[in-house]
């Protein structure tokens, strides 16, 4: 009850703070995700690009990133956030 309570505190205080551009928003890191789509392919097209590995090490490789970006595209989908550090089940 008391956590309950310093949680409804807190909301009411962050809902009170303005920064002269309106009140306080609530955020999560959804706007993140199309920087972490760019930053995963950027990765699969380095690798992709690499000469000096193994052919069978660099394909290993590339479909472990392309895995990354189906992981991330599936996340966006079902609605939840790429946080890279859970990975899907």
């Amino acid at each position: 009850l008391l956590l309950m309570t310093q949680v409804i505190a807190g909301r009411l205080l962050l809902a009170a703070i303005a920064d002269g551009w309106g009140p306080f928003l609530s955020a999560d890191n959804r706007q993140l995700l199309t920087l972490r789509r760019f930053e995963l392919e950027r990765d699969a097209m380095i690798l992709d690009a690499e000469t000096r590995l193994d052919p069978a090490e660099k394909a290993k490789r590339v479909a472990a990133a392309r895995e990354r970006q189906q992981q991330l595209l599936d996340y966006e989908k079902l609605g939840l956030f790429w946080d890279g550090v859970k990975a899907p089940r």
